[in-house]
Order: structure tokens, then C-alpha cells, then sequence
């Protein structure tokens, strides 16, 4: 009776289980739709690929801005990993998107795998990386697309998962500082999602703490010298000086943890907190390298999300963090509920809940045989206009229309919005020049 009793119950969470997996190939099969579209998903991915092709064509990333070319205010490890990938795939948007996939694919392993450090195995770990995957949507169907936020995320999970095997302290520490100045290397923001981990670090496991700290430092350092010579002082301008300028929001600062983390993360993070609250014994205590990790993750998004000209895409690292939270609540009210039926039964309508949280429709996240046809349209039509053309929003189609090379807007404004100094005031006279020439 009893055996029959723990089987009954035991098949309880195979709901979860199904949506889980269901949210998992509407994902798959979302990217399998689009990840060949030749046009962009998002209004940036052209600017990516012009970096990118400066890269193939062997110019230098960061120059002086001019009507022909801004670069954006981002390190350069996606651009470089991109054309790598570009030189096997050719020119274009899938090579850059199969970057941020794969990216996408090691950050929910990283999630399982930093999950499973604490509960040893079971559905926690992959639950985690599920409800990660989950929110797809919420965290701006950004997880494919050709921008830097899936490489550095993965890169800072890479890093807290090294630091917490604690085999060879030294070593760990050492290859764990390296992951985090490559995710550095690909966007500054993973600077603020390391520093509560490097801060526990010091504190509690100072040699460690050390290898871990000095090496970031390093790679960080070393990087930005060497570039910013190469550059002729350029790299430290768009990478460092640019986001200096900009001005971040309280109210968004403020709403970030209601709508952006607590609305659709609300039961991850209840379990996350009642992880953190269960009875010592009945769980496996989170050491304070974990929860730090997470809090990084919590606070780069928050941070970022602060400033007005963001994007949904700032809420990956809060996303992987409600996910890591989830497997861990998961895996105490498991441990908790034994077999009884009834607590099984209450865990898993809250798991199917938060899931529900972040439900989206598929369909709206794919282009459809008319936006093809339209942007083969729209291409014609730039080729067959007399003259130079200026399509700041989408550059790319002037080069595909064989119109030569311009500024992507978004990096234009960064520059021309950043003050009053030579450089913005130089680039914005370029501009009134060529409209006054009708150029």
C-alpha cells in the first residue's frame, strides 16, 4: 500500500515535467524558424555584423566616428568570436546567431550544473535550466539573436560554476578569473555581476578569493591597454568614456522588481527564499559563494535596467538567477514532501504556475513569409534609388543594396548625444554638411 502510494505520487511532477519540455521546443523550434532569416530580428543585429565584417576585413573595431562607420560602445570578444564563425559559415546573420545559440545552450547546462552542486541530480537542476529557457520571451526573445548578452552570460555562469568545485583552489580560481574577464570582453555589465562573488571570495577564501580577483584584473587590464593602444586611445572612449554620459532612472530602477523580477518570477523566488529559510538537516546548506553569485546576477540587470534606453535583453542575468532560485526551492519542498501526495501535489501546481508566468505565443517571435518578401522589396528598391542612400536604423540594407557603408543610428546617437566635446560635435557637423549637400 505504501509502495503504490509513493508511485502514485511520484508521477505527480511528469506535469511539470511535460510543460517544462513543452516551453523547451517551442523554443527550439522558434530559433529553428528563424535563425536563418536574412533580415534582422532586432534593429541592432546589422550594427553587430558591421563590426563583425570590419573584423574579416581586417580594420580596426574601434576608430574615430565618421558618417561611414560608429562603432558600438561594446568590448570586442562576440565580434571576434563572430567572424571566426563567419569565416566557416559566410557573411551573414546566421553565423553570429549560431554564436549567441550555442551560448544560449552552455548557459542553461551552467544553470543545471550550479544547481546540481547543491542537490546532487534529481528534476532541480534540470527544471532550473528549463524555466530559464522558459523565459525566452520575457527576457526579450533575445537568447539567438546576433548580440553579445547569451556569450557573456554563459562566460559569468562558467566562472561561478568553477569557483564552486573546490578541488584545487588556486587553479579554480585562476581559470575562473579568466572566464570573467572574457565576459568582460564581451559586455562591461558582467564587471557588476562578478563583484559581490569576488567580494565574498575575500573575504571568506582569501587564496582563492586572490587568484580569482588579480586574474579578472588582469585580463581586464591587460585587454583594455593593449586595445586601447592599438586604437589609438578610441577603445577606451566608446568602451569606458560613452557610458559615462548616460543617466540612469529611479522610477525604472524601482519597477525592475516588481514587473521585471517579481511579477514573473514570483514563485522561483518564494522558493528561493524558503530555501534559504528551511530547517538545517532537511537540505543541503547554500554556501555564501552561491548566493552571492545569484545576487550579481539580480544586480546587473538591475543596474542596467535602470537606464531609459535599455532593452528587455538587461533581464537574462535576473532570468538565470530566478532559475537557479527555482531549482533550489524545487529541491527542497522535494526533500520535504517525501511521498506524501498532498505536498507533491502543492509543489508541483506551484511549479506549473511560475511556468504559466511566463507563457508566450511562438508565433509572434517568428518572421513570416511577408517580412521576407518585403525586405527583399525594400533591398530592390535602395538598389535601384539613384544616388547615395542613408538608412541610419538598418545600415546593413545599404550594403546589401550596394550603397556603401554608414553609420548604425544607435551608435551614432551614443556619440552624439555623449556632450558637448570635440568628437560629438565634430560628427554631428558631418552630418549637417552631407544633408546641406544633399549628399
Amino acid at each position: 500500500m505504501i509502495r503504490r502510494t509513493g508511485s502514485r505520487a511520484a508521477t505527480l511532477p511528469l506535469a511539470l515535467d511535460a510543460l517544462a519540455v513543452l516551453f523547451g521546443l517551442a523554443f527550439l523550434v522558434v530559433v529553428m524558424l528563424r535563425i536563418g532569416y536574412p533580415y534582422e530580428l532586432e534593429w541592432i543585429e546589422g550594427g553587430s555584423l558591421a563590426m563583425v565584417r570590419r573584423v574579416l576585413d581586417g580594420q580596426p573595431p574601434y576608430v574615430a566616428p565618421s558618417l561611414e562607420y560608429v562603432p558600438f560602445n561594446y568590448p570586442p570578444l562576440y565580434y571576434w568570436i563572430g567572424a571566426m564563425s563567419s569565416r566557416l559559415l559566410g557573411d551573414g546573420f546566421l553565423a553570429l546567431r549560431l554564436v549567441s545559440l550555442a551560448a544560449t545552450l552552455g548557459a542553461a547546462a551552467l544553470i543545471a550544473r550550479f544547481v546540481a552542486i547543491d542537490t546532487g541530480g534529481g528534476r532541480a537542476p534540470w527544471l532550473a535550466a528549463a524555466l530559464f529557457i522558459a523565459a525566452f520571451r520575457h527576457t526579450g526573445a533575445w537568447l539567438d539573436v546576433a548580440r553579445a548578452d547569451s556569450l557573456a552570460l554563459a562566460l559569468v555562469l562558467g566562472a561561478f560554476v568553477t569557483l564552486r568545485m573546490r578541488r584545487h583552489p588556486l587553479r579554480e580560481g585562476v581559470i575562473a578569473g579568466m572566464l570573467a574577464g572574457l565576459a568582460f570582453l564581451a559586455k562591461q555589465t558582467a564587471l557588476v555581476t562578478i563583484l559581490p562573488a569576488a567580494i565574498v571570495l575575500l573575504a571568506l577564501e582569501r587564496r582563492r578569493g586572490l587568484a580569482f580577483a588579480c586574474t579578472a584584473a588582469a585580463v581586464i587590464a591587460g585587454s583594455t591597454l593593449v586595445a586601447d593602444a592599438a586604437s589609438g586611445g578610441w577603445y577606451r572612449y566608446y568602451v569606458f568614456g560613452l557610458a559615462a554620459h548616460s543617466t540612469a532612472d529611479a522610477a525604472l530602477a524601482a519597477k525592475f522588481w516588481t514587473r521585471d523580477l517579481g511579477a514573473p518570477f514570483a514563485l522561483a523566488l518564494l522558493g528561493g527564499a524558503y530555501a534559504a529559510v528551511a530547517p538545517a538537516g532537511e537540505t543541503p546548506r547554500r554556501d555564501p559563494l552561491a548566493w552571492a553569485a545569484v545576487a550579481g546576477l539580480v544586480a546587473s540587470s538591475w543596474v542596467v535596467r535602470a537606464y531609459p534606453t535599455t532593452f528587455d535583453n538587461v533581464l537574462m542575468p535576473a532570468g538565470a538567477a530566478a532559475a537557479i532560485l527555482f531549482g533550489w526551492g524545487w529541491d527542497v519542498v522535494g526533500r520535504q514532501a517525501g511521498t506524501n501526495r498532498g505536498r507533491i501535489a502543492l509543489a508541483t501546481a506551484a511549479g506549473l504556475l511560475q511556468f504559466s508566468l511566463l507563457a508566450y505565443d511562438p508565433r509572434a517571435q517568428v518572421p513570416t513569409r511577408l517580412d521576407r518578401a518585403q525586405g527583399d522589396r525594400l533591398v530592390d528598391g535602395f538598389h535601384r534609388a539613384p544616388g547615395t542612400l542613408l538608412v541610419p536604423c538598418h545600415e546593413y540594407l545599404a550594403v546589401r543594396a550596394g550603397k556603401g557603408t554608414q553609420f548604425h543610428e544607435m551608435a551614432f546617437m551614443a556619440v552624439a548625444k555623449s556632450g558637448t566635446d570635440s568628437t560629438a560635435t565634430r560628427l554631428l557637423s558631418q552630418l549637417r554638411e552631407a544633408l546641406a549637400e544633399h549628399r
